[in-house]
């Protein structure tokens, strides 16, 4: 099912790479992420600063694929620590992290649309971006 060609995984890095650059928004969590970093790495930088002790701080909704025997996730980070089913947001609030196979390959609206775009995802958040 799900498959990242080379060429799609060179596409995710360089995009990754370039979002980061002109990564938008005043939460500093975001810019301390690079591309490649593990998943635990990433729950690190974003948890940082959160009462939320569950190992999902400040994720507000995660979704997985398996797709072709790898793993693709997505962590949509609530820089406030809002939570799906407690608390209500718009997704311009939101930040979505993707990884695959536990590595940090792009963190953006653009990013999440363009790797569930490549990869023919079914993006089950219904969010007013």
């Amino acid at each position: 099912m799900f498959r990242l060609s080379s060429r799609h995984a060179r596409l995710a890095v360089a995009t990754a790479g370039a979002l980061a650059l002109g990564a938008c928004g005043p939460d500093k969590r975001i810019k301390e992420l690079s591309a490649g970093i593990t998943r635990d790495s990433t729950l690190r930088i974003i948890g940082q600063g959160a009462r939320d002790d569950s190992g999902l701080a400040n994720v507000y909704r995660q979704e997985e694929y398996l797709k072709d025997g790898h793993m693709l996730e997505v962590l949509f980070f609530a820089p406030k620590g809002e939570k799906e089913g407690r608390d209500s947001v718009e997704a311009k609030i939101l930040t979505p992290l993707v990884l695959q196979d536990g590595r940090l390959v792009a963190w953006s609206w653009a990013g999440y649309d363009s790797v569930a775009a490549a990869n023919s995802l079914q993006q089950e958040i219904t969010l007013n971006k």
